[in-house]
């Protein structure tokens, strides 16, 4: 798995953090998916899931773009964050539901704050 993410990173860290990001949350989307289909438990916590998701998503992603990098953490980080956030507002704005401005807010600061943290403590891993 490291050996992966070295590989991905060391073309641009901030591409090899945005497909790490990427990666995590469409993997733990299918474990969420999986666990709501085959357990009783209630779908009325779905946004909390999601968020949790796409802060651990973010995060990883910035702390690989981060360690990839080698310098300037929140700056990548932040990269990270801010370019994952364009890719969820463009599916968010082709998806057939209402768009809430007040919910993408509170998921745009949680991912904003992973990315930011996931670059500090990037760096600062040795």
């Amino acid at each position: 798995m490291v050996e992966l993410v070295r590989r991905l990173t060391r073309w641009s860290p901030l591409w090899g953090g945005f497909l790490v990001s990427v990666a995590v949350v469409f993997f733990l989307g299918l474990i969420l998916g999986l666990v709501l289909y085959c357990t009783p438990l209630p779908e009325h916590y779905l946004g909390s899931y999601v968020l949790a998701i796409l802060t651990v998503g973010v995060f990883l992603g910035a702390f690989a773009a981060a360690q990839a990098a080698q310098t300037r953490g929140l700056f990548h980080g932040l990269l990270v964050a801010l370019v994952f956030l364009l890719l969820v507002l463009g599916c968010t704005l082709f998806a057939p539901s209402t768009f809430s401005l007040a919910v993408f807010g509170r998921y745009a600061l949680a991912v904003v704050v992973a990315g930011v943290l996931g670059g500090i403590v990037g760096v600062c891993w040795r």
